[in-house]
C-alpha cells in the first residue's frame, strides 16, 4: 500500500468552497459544517496523477504467502514528503498495487495490478484522506507525519484510520475516522 499528498483545489471547492456564494448568496456561515462533513470520512476516488505533491511512500508491503491476519490488525508508518511544487495540500491518497506469483518470491514479469493513480483506472480507485484546513505548501518543502490503521476489534470490517500530517518544524494537524 502507498501514499502520497495530493492538491486538488476544484474538488475541494466544489465540495466547501461554494458555500462562499450560493447563487449569489454568502452561505459561508455553513463551511465549517460542511468541512466537518466532508472531512469525517475516506472516500473513494480517483485521483489524477498531475494532483500528487510528491512521490509516493509505502505504508506496507505484504507477501501473502506468509502474512498471518493477525498482522494486519493494525498497520502503522511515518512518513516525509518532499513537495514538488507550491499548491495547497488538501488531503493523502492511499492505493495498492498487488503482484501476482504463484512462487513465494515475485518472478520478473509476473503480473501487476496496480491501482495507483498513474495506471489505468480501476474500480478500486484510490481513497482518500481529507483536511479540513489545506495547508498551502512551497516547492521542496517538508510534510511530515504518522499513519496508522488498525481494525476494530468488535466489527472487524470497520477500520479507524488516525492521520497526524505537518510541515516540517511545525504544528501537526490529525485526521481521525472510521470507515
Amino acid at each position: 500500500m502507498y501514499m502520497a499528498p495530493f492538491s486538488d483545489r476544484d474538488r475541494y471547492y466544489s465540495n466547501i468552497g461554494f458555500w462562499s456564494n450560493v447563487d449569489g448568496i454568502n452561505m459561508s456561515v455553513l463551511i465549517p459544517s460542511a468541512k466537518t462533513c466532508f472531512c469525517s470520512s475516506p472516500k473513494v476516488e480517483t485521483v489524477e496523477l498531475a494532483s500528487l505533491l510528491a512521490d509516493p511512500h509505502q505504508v506496507i508491503e505484504v507477501d501473502m504467502h506468509s502474512i498471518s491476519s493477525s498482522d494486519l490488525d493494525s498497520i502503522s508508518t511515518a512518513f516525509e514528503f518532499h513537495s514538488y511544487r507550491s499548491a495547497p495540500l488538501h488531503g493523502f491518497a492511499l492505493w495498492f498495487d498487488t503482484r501476482f506469483s504463484r512462487l513465494p518470491r515475485v518472478m520478473p514479469g509476473a503480473p501487476i495490478l496496480s491501482t495507483a493513480p498513474s495506471a489505468p483506472s480501476t474500480h478500486w480507485q484510490q481513497t482518500l484522506l481529507d483536511c479540513e484546513d489545506p495547508i498551502d505548501l512551497e516547492e521542496d518543502q517538508v510534510i511530515l507525519g504518522s499513519l496508522e490503521i488498525k481494525i476494530d476489534r468488535y466489527y472487524p470490517r470497520i477500520l479507524h484510520i488516525d492521520l497526524s500530517y505537518g510541515l516540517k518544524g511545525g504544528e501537526l494537524s490529525k485526521i481521525k475516522t472510521s470507515f
